[in-house]
């Protein structure tokens, strides 16, 4: 799969300007302060990418079920956002698991083990290093990756 990445890019630089990531997908494109990347970075950012538009998917089935039983109008952003509001519900759950599961409580560690406990970056990073993996891929693989923190 082909997707569109933006290198040197000023959204990158400013949107992960305090984060030790390089590169964000947004919206099916891949925006990277990076000059170039390498195999595995374009998997891996290729995988969220995909899984972006099977959310887009999901979220557009369901914006016809809520708009069929009279949704607002505002349900027309579903599609658009749904993979983000997947990715924050499960970092959240995540974190605040991970923030009171210790004595101690440390918001960064918890951030950290948030991200890393991602079912869509769990999927992500177990597969970078696959090049053929888009190709053997089953719609929705991420969702076997929930409910493992």
């Amino acid at each position: 799969m082909e997707i569109k990445i933006f290198y040197n890019s000023f959204i990158a630089k400013l949107l992960l300007l305090f984060s030790t990531c390089s590169t964000i997908m947004l919206f099916g494109s891949v925006f990277t302060k990076e000059s170039e990347l390498n195999n595995e970075e374009k998997t891996h950012e290729s995988i969220h990418v995909v899984q972006y538009l099977e959310c887009f998917i999901l979220g557009t089935l369901l914006l016809f079920v809520l708009l069929y039983l009279g949704a607002s109008i505002w349900f027309i952003l579903l599609p658009i956002i749904c993979y983000y509001i997947l990715y924050l519900m499960e970092w959240l759950v995540s974190f605040i698991h991970h923030l009171f599961s210790k004595r101690k409580k440390d918001f960064v560690k918890a951030n950290g083990k948030a991200y890393w406990s991602s079912a869509m970056e769990m999927e992500a990073y177990d597969n970078q290093n696959n090049p053929l993996y888009l190709k053997t891929r089953k719609f929705f693989a991420f969702v076997r990756y929930y409910g493992k923190i």
